[in-house]
């Protein structure tokens, strides 16, 4: 893959997707870091007691005795142009005997976890006159800063689009840790909440967006 989408235009967006999506300040969210910091803190008050914890279903807690909850799922919504920060007219390309259709991700705040973290964009995502066809691509959003898909490969002309985008991640929930005195404690996973690191609770939920620039590039 050739990924010609990816500098020329970036730099035609450069005004466009100044909001954040050029990777000025671009990081990734632990989220395994952050339940890590929060039972640091909680055994600091706790006087050293916890000797054990577990972020996902094969902790023990889920697996060793009578539970309560539910382990941690990640829910991905479907993938979006942020509106407003869109490229209204396409960049046009001349005539390429291999030409790719594909798609770009440009991730400037993303999460590792160790959670599924797929998503799924309809392609192309801004509509064009030039698309033969829909064609449904899954995307692995989990710890990357750059993802790129091709679609087909044609000869032809082709344009290029592209938009801020933001696909918003939903853990539900919760994980456990093990005191010494041989109890353990459920932890909600909205208590992980963070403010400066756009961790957000939303109910029972944790919620964080994954943004960045999405390009697209359709072969006709």
């Amino acid at each position: 893959m050739h990924h010609v989408i990816a500098v020329p235009l970036l730099l035609l967006l450069g005004g466009v997707l100044e909001a954040g999506a050029l990777h000025k300040a671009a990081k990734i969210v632990n989220l395994t870091e952050e339940a890590r910091k929060y039972v640091g803190r909680v055994n600091t008050t706790a006087l050293g007691t916890i000797d054990s914890w577990g972020l996902t279903k094969e902790y023990d807690y889920w697996t060793q005795q009578h539970k309560r909850g539910h382990p941690i799922k990640a829910t991905v919504k479907r993938l979006s142009c942020v509106p407003g920060y869109k490229l209204d007219k396409p960049l046009r390309m001349s005539q390429d005997y291999k030409c790719e259709s594909e798609l770009s991700l440009f991730i400037d705040k993303g999460m590792l976890s160790p959670f599924n973290l797929s998503a799924t964009v309809k392609f192309p995502l801004i509509p064009s006159t030039h698309a033969e066809k829909t064609t449904v691509v899954t995307l692995d959003l989990n710890g990357k800063m750059e993802d790129h898909k091709t679609i087909e490969k044609k000869s032809g002309n082709s344009e290029i689009r592209g938009c801020n985008f933001f696909a918003e991640v939903i853990f539900n929930g919760s994980f456990a840790y093990h005191s010494k005195k041989g109890r353990y404690y459920r932890v909600p996973v909205q208590y992980l909440k963070k403010y400066d690191e756009k961790l957000y609770a939303r109910g029972h939920k944790l919620v964080y967006n994954i943004t960045g620039a999405y390009t697209q590039k359709i072969c006709f």
